[in-house]
């Protein structure tokens, strides 16, 4: 398995797997909190942490359904910038921002033609630098899907164990069986499953899973890997 197999994007690829893969959701666990917990329970430093998450409205032959819905998140959010792309597919993308000082938020309505009608789709993404569990709590609170989210997190682990041992030990901390694996000797990446997490996604093998890792010496704290793990999928380059 090639590494870029796995690197996944927060767009266009991030949008496909909404749209094409089987994603069930029915866990009570708070996934993000529990990842927390055992990241630090290895004295990772957490770096980073986002959420992504989606609305999806039928297929529709008009663009009236995505006017109406432009207009209503411009007036409720008249403090994010607002910008729309356009393409000769009839592709069209609004995209609106914000950013204070620890928190950057982002609202995408993307309508796609298809066979005459429109998909429309409306995210939303919260990225943090620091972890804030209140911070966190208080996103949650605002998502109408407070279960179906992606996350993402990342952290610095310092190398006091080899970077197999960690895969490893990860693995054993999430209860994951491994579905995908690629192994060097300065990086690893891990495709798995957690039975104890109801939700999952489909590969086209037919195989669940709902967790990935990856870790990565890091060049300019040789003492260092970075680590990113995302559930169900990771959502960032890394």
């Amino acid at each position: 398995m090639k590494k870029t197999i796995i690197y996944i994007t927060a767009s266009v690829l991030l949008i496909s797997l909404f749209f094409y893969f089987n994603y069930k959701v029915s866990g009570k666990e708070d996934k993000l909190l529990k990842t927390i917990v055992n990241l630090q329970s290895i004295n990772a430093d957490i770096s980073q942490w986002s959420i992504y998450t989606k609305k999806e409205k039928k297929s529709n032959t008009s663009l009236n359904i995505y006017y109406q819905r432009e207009s209503e998140l411009k007036k409720k959010y008249q403090q994010f910038n607002w910008e729309v792309e356009k393409d000769k597919n009839h592709h069209i993308k609004l995209t609106g921002t914000l950013k204070d000082q620890n928190i950057q938020q982002l609202i995408t309505l993307t309508a796609y033609n298809e066979n005459d009608k429109y998909n429309i789709l409306e995210t939303y993404s919260y990225k943090s630098r620091d972890w804030n569990k209140e911070e966190y709590q208080n996103v949650l609170k605002s998502l109408d899907e407070k279960e179906n989210y992606f996350f993402t997190v990342k952290a610095l682990v310092r190398k006091k164990d080899n970077i197999k041992h960690i895969s490893t030990l990860l693995l054993k901390k999430f209860t994951g069986n491994s579905i995908e694996k690629l192994v060097e000797d300065d990086f690893v990446s891990i495709t798995a499953y957690n039975k104890s997490w109801k939700d999952y996604l489909t590969s086209n093998k037919k195989n669940k899973f709902n967790i990935q890792f990856g870790i990565r010496t890091n060049k300019e704290l040789q003492d260092t890997y970075n680590l990113t793990i995302g559930s169900p999928i990771i959502t960032e380059e890394y």
